[in-house]
Order: C-alpha cells, then structure tokens, then sequence
C-alpha cells in the first residue's frame, strides 16, 4: 500500500497524507533561500481538530510549522530513504568546506 493523500495545497506548498499506520503526516515546505520539507505527525488533539475543522485547520498548523520550525524540530519524521539521500550532499558540502566531522549532528527519527 501507499500513503493516501487527504490534503495538497502547492500554492502554501503543504501535503497531509494518512500513512499505511493510520498516522497523519503533514508535510511543510520551509525556509527562505535554502528551503527544506519538515515533515511531523499529527498529535491525536491535532487529529481531532482536523477532524472538526477540516483543511482551515492544516493550514494554521502548516503556516505555524513553517513559521517556527525550532518549534516543530523534536517532532520531525523522515521517510525510508529520506535520511540518506539528504545526507550525502550534506556530507560531501561540509567535507569541501572543511566542517569537522565531529560538529555533524543528523539525529532524526525514520517512520517505518
């Protein structure tokens, strides 16, 4: 199975999806000049209030994400793969400009 797509919105650049769990998972596109996607899992209160509210809802949380991401950090989910694919160019930039090795922090938690 694949993960459903409940939300998208391209134009405040967001995407809520139902994985094969049952978690919701929205995706944020953040930042200025170096953009990032964030992706966290809904609480079961922000469940709820989605639930009742419908996209109004997302699109508070997602402007509020994109907003204070610091905020959100402790909360931010990687899909298979995702982890990786970011850190090889990561690595390989820090490498050529010389970033120790041992100042790397890429600590995320991976969603199964």
């Amino acid at each position: 199975m694949s993960d459903k797509t409940l939300i998208e919105n391209p134009t405040r650049m967001y995407k809520l999806v139902e994985n094969d769990s049952g978690d919701y998972i929205l995706s944020v596109v953040c930042g200025g000049i170096a953009m990032f996607e964030m992706k966290i899992q809904l609480t079961p209160e922000e469940v709820s209030s989605y639930q009742n509210e419908g996209e109004s809802f997302i699109e508070r949380l997602a402007t509020n994400v994109s907003k204070n991401t610091d905020a959100y950090k402790s909360r931010m989910k990687t899909g298979k793969g995702d982890r990786k694919r970011c850190q090889e160019p990561l690595i390989g930039f820090f490498d050529l400009i010389g970033f120790p090795r041992a100042n790397r922090d890429f600590q995320t938690e991976s969603i199964a």
